[in-house]
């Protein structure tokens, strides 16, 4: 299907919503790093945040980014979490503070599933807005989207770490 001059003008006006997803292993009992991942946020957010809430936010301040000089201090907003007998799945929101309107949002889900005796899945599947029109697409498109691939992955990995200590 075609795109009219009108959508690609209200697309570029609004930004492109782009998928991102990632996931990676966790050895440890589902139950017990089920209850940590949904109960204790304290225990595997907390340690990342570079700011708790204030009047101007609801959620934690963190530092996300694929390195020190990419790094960018985001709102973290989690929802009431889903819990399932093979997992739980929670909703997070993150958006950027400061110049905001030139890094995108992140609409997710923090997902923990079981893979096998012993070992589970934490995975990130969600979405963002480009920023910036057709020059954030042009940005997005070069370098951004890998940026935001590797943001994803090293948040991942942070919270992995903080789960199963």
């Amino acid at each position: 299907m075609n795109e009219t001059p009108a959508r690609a003008k209200e697309r570029n006006k609004n930004g492109s919503v782009v998928f991102v997803s990632d996931f990676v292993h966790i050895a440890g009992d589902l139950d017990l790093l089920k209850d940590k991942l949904s109960h204790e946020h304290a225990g595997w957010l907390a340690p990342l945040a570079v700011d708790t809430a204030s009047e101007e936010s609801s959620g934690t301040k963190i530092k996300v980014g694929s390195n020190a000089l990419l790094a960018k201090v985001v709102d973290v907003t989690l929802a009431e979490p889903r819990v399932r007998d093979d997992g739980v799945v929670i909703p997070m929101k993150w958006h950027p503070t400061g110049v905001s309107k030139l890094f995108p949002s992140l609409d997710a889900d923090l997902e923990l599933s079981s893979l096998d005796a012993g070992i589970c899945r934490l995975a990130i599947t969600g979405r963002y807005r480009i920023p910036l029109g057709t020059l954030g697409e042009v940005a997005n498109n070069a370098f951004m989207h890998r940026i935001a691939e590797d943001t994803i992955r090293r948040f991942l990995t942070q919270i992995a770490e903080k789960l199963a200590a």
